[in-house]
């Protein structure tokens, strides 16, 4: 149903209502000089997108629910499992404490914006996710951008994984310094050296990271190489201390609970 024969131009159009199995068709086409019929085998079936093997009709389907005890059971495919990842992720499912992508490919963002670009989105809003592992996921400079500006509220988030992807310095500098302005993060390892095509860092996002290392007394894990031998000792004696305050808070709680 909802296709249309054009009895002129022989184009069907028009949009299915329901997949259907294969049925067949007799179509016949006459004018002044005679007529001639063709057998035509016609089904309907699941609309899977060309570019990232998502099945279109299913991720629609995920993005209308609003009530997670109304979310569709966990998919098959890698595609449609990231589109219902993701959309856990967007409804801050409580159970969902570490977002793990290590090693999936992405879409890219403007082939599929219901994969990455609503993945950073989400993480202003989450409160449970205290994980997000993204190495080598296909993450592109874009949304680093994006990712920072849901950290300037996120307070959930502890480690996080960006490692070999395809940022560049401003968004990883754009990240050090949302990071920095957020006193509510919770943030204790950063990790994103590997990018692509990036050899080093640069100085103005070394400062960055070092301003973010001696603010942030929570971070002690920042996995990167420094170029700078100023500011590597500058991140390297701060994250010591920040070991250093670690070890004495969970002293500190040890001895509280006792």
């Amino acid at each position: 149903s909802n296709l249309v024969l054009d009895p002129q131009t022989g184009i069907i159009s028009g949009v299915p209502a329901a997949v259907t199995p294969a049925q067949l068709y007799r179509i016949t086409a006459q004018n002044m000089t005679g007529s001639t019929s063709l057998d035509f085998k016609l089904a309907i079936v699941d609309p899977v997108d060309s570019v990232t093997g998502i099945d279109l009709r299913f991720a629609a389907q995920v993005e209308a629910v609003t009530d997670l005890a109304e979310l569709q059971p966990e998919p098959e495919g890698t595609g449609d499992w990231m589109i219902w990842m993701v959309h856990r992720a967007w409804l801050n499912d409580p159970s969902l404490t570490e977002f793990n992508f290590s090693g999936k490919t992405m879409p890219p963002p403007k082939a599929e914006p219901r994969v990455s670009v609503k993945l950073m989105r989400a993480m202003a809003r989450n409160t449970h996710i205290t994980a997000l592992l993204l190495p080598n996921a296909n993450m592109m400079k874009p949304q680093a951008h994006e990712l920072a500006e849901a950290l300037t509220v996120n307070a959930t988030v502890r480690i996080l994984n960006i490692e070999s992807n395809n940022l560049d310095p401003s968004g990883i500098k754009r990240i050090a310094e949302a990071l920095q302005a957020n006193r509510n993060s919770a943030l204790e390892q950063f990790r994103f050296s590997n990018q692509r095509g990036v050899h080093d860092f640069g100085r103005p996002c070394e400062q960055a990271l070092a301003a973010l290392v001696e603010k942030n007394t929570q971070l002690v894990k920042l996995g990167f190489t420094c170029s700078d031998n100023h500011l590597r000792m500058t991140i390297d004696k701060a994250v010591l201390r920040n070991n250093d305050l670690a070890r004495k808070r969970r002293a500190s709680a040890k001895g509280a609970a006792q």
